[in-house]
């Protein structure tokens, strides 16, 4: 979306000095596929909030290493919370909660590394949990790594 401020005195009806704004808005990813709206200054607010309630939110990555140290932090900090209230408090299931904690039980070495890398999701590192013997561990991990990182 882009919007330029510019002066009315082409406009019929308008004073001169009146300021209006320029929305142009993108239809599709084709060039000069573009619809103009012409707002005046009291209009430009209301307009901008309804187009913004319109569009799909975007979807922020979250480590979901970092998440479930949040979690655990909070049930540290406040004792009569357990992981029931915890996910109503959040919005999410029990199960949520507990598939997040359970990545705490990746070895100290696999979980800085997690932390340091961006893009692996929690699906894909819920399967390390359940390895006991440490060297696969560290070759299923490496090979997640290699993947994530294409």
């Amino acid at each position: 979306m882009f919007l330029h401020s510019c002066p009315l005195e082409w406009l019929p009806g308008c004073k001169i000095n009146t300021k209006f704004f320029r929305v142009e808005l993108l239809i599709s990813n084709v060039p000069d596929h573009t619809r103009t709206r012409f707002l005046f200054p009291e209009e430009l607010g209301a307009y901008l909030k309804l187009k913004r309630e319109s569009l799909p939110k975007q979807v922020r990555y979250v480590n979901p290493l970092r998440k479930a140290l949040k979690y655990q932090s909070i049930l540290e900090k406040e004792p009569k919370l357990n992981k029931s209230r915890l996910a109503k408090k959040l919005g999410v299931s029990r199960v949520r909660i507990t598939q997040l904690l359970g990545l705490l039980r990746l070895p100290p070495a696999i979980r800085q590394k997690i932390l340091r890398t961006r893009g692996i999701t929690e699906h894909s590192l819920r399967p390390l949990v359940q390895i006991q013997n440490q060297d696969a561990l560290e070759r299923e991990f490496s090979q997640l790594l290699a993947w994530s990182m294409s």
